[in-house]
């Protein structure tokens, strides 16, 4: 029994050492990773790293898959998503509202709110395991201007009276259900002439990213790296 104490015991701190180790090589890499490119994006980052540690600390220290941040591998930060990361702060620096479709753990949220902390946001989510605990953190921090909608997107869209500058389409990574949100959330568009979004991992709605090309004006369509996971903004003009 004794034998058995000491071995849990020890399996329990070399756990504990294990966590502090990547927590301490997360920290490192997003403090290299301002040195490297030395923006306002990796400068603010930087200040508030303790917030993307919170959002793992409230989860347990449990994950799905890959984010905006991380890999999926380990809560460590991901610095090969820099340039969408960036491309999702510097388009939300003047807008006044977002929708977002797919949360996870909020790290989208976060990136958004560090750009401009007085954004008001609207997330849906069919999954609120992540969400509802990683929004309650963005909350704490970001003047609660967080609003969640647990469901699916196809229930919730048409129930929406709000309407909104800017949508982060994140969620069912497939290219049918990518183009049923987006016709959902035209009428939710609160510029009668433009329409402005993000659409992450934009490789999976590609056919339907050429539909919008052949329909519909695009003054301004940026693909943050030619990564298969790599983020889209376009500027459409819808009249």
């Amino acid at each position: 029994n004794l034998v058995e104490f000491f071995c849990d015991k020890l399996t329990c701190c070399f756990f504990y050492a294990l966590i502090v180790v990547i927590i301490n090589m997360s920290i490192c890499k997003i403090e290299e990773t301002n040195k490297l490119y030395n923006t306002e994006y990796s400068n603010i980052l930087n200040k508030h790293k303790h917030i993307f540690y919170e959002l793992n600390e409230k989860t347990n220290d449990n994950y799905l898959c890959g984010s905006y941040m991380i890999s999926g591998q380990d809560y460590s930060y991901m610095n090969d998503h820099f340039i969408k990361q960036e491309l999702l702060f510097n388009k939300v620096k003047n807008i006044k509202s977002v929708l977002e479709v797919g949360v996870y753990m909020g790290h989208s949220m976060f990136i958004m709110l560090m750009a401009n902390p007085y954004l008001k946001i609207t997330a849906i989510d069919i999954c609120d395991n992540y969400a509802k605990p990683c929004i309650e953190i963005l909350n704490k921090h970001f003047n609660n201007n967080i609003t969640f909608l647990h469901g699916n997107s196809l229930n919730i869209l048409p129930t929406i009276k709000e309407k909104f500058d800017f949508f982060h389409i994140d969620a069912q990574h497939e290219n049918h259900m990518v183009k049923k949100e987006f016709d959902l959330i035209l009428p939710l568009n609160d510029d009668k002439n433009y329409l402005t979004c993000i659409f992450d991992d934009w490789l999976c709605m590609e056919e339907f990213s050429k539909e919008i090309l052949k329909k519909y004006k695009v003054v301004e369509d940026i693909i943050a790296d030619n990564r298969g996971d790599s983020n889209r903004y376009m500027k459409i003009k819808i009249s």
